[in-house]
């Protein structure tokens, strides 16, 4: 995993979270300060909306999460 990077998960490069969840992403613009609007599948298969910063970031803070964005 590396560092998340905006344009190329908009090119359709595979993402995760840091702790390896799957992440499929939704829209890359919603009108509000975490505009990034994944579906994060943990290993059991469960599902969950979550909302995301430009970098990747989980908490409007900046601070980091292991739920933030990863390049697979």
């Amino acid at each position: 995993m590396t560092k998340f990077n905006l344009q190329l998960a908009k090119e359709g490069n595979p993402v995760c979270t840091a702790i390896g969840d799957k992440v499929e992403i939704l829209k890359f613009d919603l009108a509000n300060d975490m505009p990034i609007v994944v579906i994060v599948t943990d290993d059991e298969g469960m599902q969950e909306v979550q909302t995301y910063g430009l970098k990747g970031n989980f908490f409007r803070s900046g601070e980091s999460s292991l739920n933030d964005l990863m390049m697979l």
